[in-house]
């Protein structure tokens, strides 16, 4: 899923304008397909690559090959556009649902918590209060033994998401040295060693 928006207002308005839209069914090959998509978005959006400003970054925790081929783009991005990014937790979007519910039900500080499938018997798992959430605080993923059904993204909470950390204070990262990615766990080749 790549999302391509802004807001005609500037960082003061609650919700962004979505230019350009799009999911891709690309399974397990997101990267390979990255930078096709960004073109695709700025088309669709009729902006061209001077006009990005800033850009949401997904940093994981997920594939260690797509977060570094992620985190790689988006600081050659950064670098050369010198525009700010906003690291962005791939939990953060599938825990926002169950915040605004938390919210409307008058339980913003109750933890609300989200677990997605990592495979190996293990689970990203994300906590946080409602408020927390919808304010954009920096979330601390976990990596826990267990379990977790397939979860589906909207891309409407990508969104949310990310424009909440863009109005978060200290999620704006400047330099693309200060972009790090959220791996949670070794790679196979680091575990193959540790073990061997």
């Amino acid at each position: 899923m790549a999302t391509f928006g802004a807001d005609a207002q500037g960082h003061d308005s609650a919700s962004p304008v979505i230019y350009a839209s799009k999911s891709y069914p690309y399974a397990m090959k997101h990267s390979e397909h990255l930078l096709e998509a960004f073109e695709e978005l700025l088309a669709a959006s009729k902006w061209a690559l001077r006009d990005v400003t800033h850009m949401g970054v997904g940093m994981g925790p997920g594939s260690f090959t797509g977060i570094r081929i992620s985190a790689l783009v988006a600081k050659i991005f950064m670098d050369q556009l010198r525009i700010p990014a906003v690291p962005i937790c791939s939990l953060e979007p599938l825990l926002l649902p169950i915040a605004r519910e938390h919210l409307l039900a008058g339980r913003e500080s109750q933890p609300c918590r989200v677990d997605r499938e990592a495979c190996r018997g293990e689970i990203y798992s994300l906590e946080m209060n409602a408020d927390e959430v919808a304010s954009g605080v920096q979330p601390q993923p976990k990596l826990l033994a267990g379990s977790a059904p397939a979860s589906a993204l909207d891309p409407d909470c990508m969104v949310a998401c990310v424009w909440a950390a863009f109005l978060s204070p200290g999620r704006m990262v400047h330099e693309p040295a200060e972009l790090h990615p959220n791996y949670l766990r070794e790679t196979d080749a680091e575990r193959k060693k540790r073990l061997a």
